[in-house]
C-alpha cells in the first residue's frame, strides 16, 4: 500500500504539471484566443452577442479539473493495487504458487 500510494502521489504530481505546461504552451500559441473567437462567431446573432467562451479556458479551471482527477485517480490507484496484492497474496497460498530458481552460469 505504501509503495503504491507514493507511486499514485507521483503520477498526480506528472499529471499536474502536464496539464499545466500544454495549457501554458497552448495559451502562449493563441489557441484559446482562437476557439474564443470562433465560439463567439458562431453563437452570434442579432439579438444575441455571442457566447463568451473566455471562462472555458481558464488556468484555475483546467488546473482545478486536473487535480481532482489526479486525487481521484491517487485513491483509485491505491485502493485498487491493495487489492489486487491481497488477491494475488490469497490465491497463491491457495494453489501454491509458481517457484522460478536463478542458477548463475558457469
Amino acid at each position: 500500500m505504501k509503495f503504491s500510494s507514493l507511486v499514485s502521489f507521483a503520477g498526480f504530481i506528472v499529471l499536474f504539471v502536464a496539464v499545466a505546461v500544454i495549457w501554458y504552451a497552448l495559451s502562449r500559441l493563441g489557441v484559446f484566443a482562437k476557439i474564443e473567437q470562433t465560439v463567439g462567431l458562431v453563437t452570434y446573432s442579432k439579438n444575441h452577442p455571442g457566447t463568451n467562451a473566455a471562462a472555458w479556458f481558464s488556468a484555475r479551471r483546467w488546473l482545478g479539473y486536473a487535480a481532482l482527477i489526479g486525487a481521484i485517480n491517487a485513491v483509485l490507484f491505491t485502493a485498487l493495487s491493495t487489492i489486487g496484492a491481497a488477491l494475488y497474496n490469497l490465491i497463491t497460498s491457495l494453489t501454491g504458487g509458481i517457484e522460478v530458481t536463478l542458477k548463475e552460469t558457469d
